[in-house]
């Protein structure tokens, strides 16, 4: 049969071609311990996550005052996040410049 007979060639191909993919999207799943701002979270391990492709508004900047729908930005985030678990997903750069980690949260329904 044709298709056995290069199944044996195609499988490996395949598997070794997405294994880097694999590598480069590595997700974690953790709990929010608290809503900073509304683009900024901290996890139950004292990391702090800022959201990738989201930027809200400043409310707890400390040479800036509180900006126009930060607070509603706040409490969105909070809403959907604090006290959650999230599935964490990365970009090909996984920190900023200040130590934060770079992600993109996915709520995880039905877990606790």
């Amino acid at each position: 049969m044709m298709y056995g007979k290069y199944s044996r060639i195609i499988v490996p191909l395949v598997l070794i071609a997405l294994f880097p993919w694999v590598l480069l999207n590595t997700q974690d799943v953790v709990r929010v311990e608290r809503v900073v701002d509304g683009d900024t979270l901290l996890l139950t391990n004292g990391e702090y996550v800022c959201l990738i492709g989201v930027d809200t508004p400043e409310t707890k900047h400390p040479e800036k005052p509180v900006e126009y729908f930060g607070k509603e930005a706040y409490r969105f985030t909070k809403s959907m996040a604090e006290g959650n678990r999230v599935r964490l997903e990365y970009d090909q750069t996984r920190r900023d410049r200040y130590g934060r980690i770079l992600a993109m949260p996915i709520l995880r329904t039905g877990l606790s």
